[in-house]
């Protein structure tokens, strides 16, 4: 890890499926020691992207037919984002962090989000106001969003918003933040999660709020399944290591 590395990132994408759909635009804004870096990267899916998410970000296909697959370029986005100390976004907790994990997994590559202390605007934001993006942006920053549902628009106005919130001290801090707005999610869908003990317990199905290591065998059966590669590997560590 990096010390003063922090990452603002947001994905636009064929729809709302962290775990099937594809991003075609990805805006970073990558900040090193107090230096910030733009980049943008756009991506041809290799689906057809559907009319209502182009409807939404205005990428089409004819936009990115000649842009590389995600998988091409895989290696360098990972590069960035492994030994970041903080990494935020909006909403990105949910949606853009699980989206980013399951593109790189389906490239061969595991990347171990919770190594990086994760902010989620949309969570901070929810502490002063439901609201989205645009409003918040414009509530809190004072300023209309332009180019809303660019990934470089949406992700500069975010780490803007986030920044703003700390200054006007409904935060103390990246890390007060965290804590505040944290959730109990051990895998990235939120099929698991901690108990007040600090033990792995699921947070689905007939054993719901039961630990893993005592009630192992719902486990199992999720290992049988269709649950994403994050949640089936925490199980099978627990059951290799309680000896189930």
């Amino acid at each position: 890890m990096i010390k003063n590395k922090i990452i603002m990132f947001d994905c636009e994408t064929t729809g709302v499926k962290p775990m099937t759909d594809r991003i075609v635009e990805l805006g970073v804004v990558l900040i090193v020691d107090g230096v910030s870096t733009h980049l943008i990267y756009r991506f041809n899916p290799g689906v057809p992207i559907p009319k209502d998410a182009s409807d939404i970000h205005g990428i089409k296909d004819e936009d990115v037919a000649n842009e590389p697959s995600f998988a091409d370029r895989a290696a360098e986005i990972y590069d960035i984002f492994k030994d970041a100390e903080y990494i935020g976004g909006y909403n990105s907790n949910r949606f853009d962090i699980p989206i980013l994990f399951f593109e790189l997994e389906r490239a061969g590559i595991i990347w171990d989000w919770k190594a990086s202390k994760n902010m989620d605007g949309y969570q901070m934001y929810a502490q002063v106001a439901k609201r989205d993006l645009t409003t918040a942006y414009k509530q809190i920053c004072g300023k209309d969003l332009e180019g809303a549902h660019g990934a470089m628009a949406d992700i500069l106005a975010t780490h803007e918003l986030i920044d703003e919130m700390i200054r006007q001290g409904h935060f103390e801090s990246y890390d007060d933040a965290i804590e505040k707005t944290a959730d109990n999610r051990v895998d990235l869908m939120g099929n698991l999660g901690f108990d007040a003990d600090g033990d792995v317990v699921y947070n689905i199905g007939k054993d719901k709020g039961k630990k893993v290591k005592d009630f192992p065998g719902f486990g199992v059966w999720m290992l049988r399944q269709d649950f994403p590669g994050d949640a089936k590997r925490i199980i099978q560590n627990l059951i290799n290591k309680y000896g189930r």
